[in-house]
């Protein structure tokens, strides 16, 4: 029994190497197109921290009351 738990894992720990391999040939091959990914997603949370500033956590308009 512990031999075929050995092997199962060494199979997925190889199967995990190869995918790690696959994404890392990806980015390297497609570096700009990551970059470009990323700053996009930096603007998108940068966009989301001044929505919330405006609007609140709630997503209702900050109204300032007249008094």
């Amino acid at each position: 029994m512990p031999e075929k738990v050995e092997q199962e894992f060494a199979a997925w720990e190889l199967a995990f190497f190869r995918i790690l391999k696959v994404i890392s040939s990806l980015l390297l091959r497609f570096m700009e197109s990551a970059t470009v990914i990323a700053i996009i997603l930096i603007l998108i949370k940068v966009g989301g921290v001044v929505k919330e500033k405006i609007y609140g956590p709630t997503g209702e308009q900050k109204v300032k009351k007249q008094q």
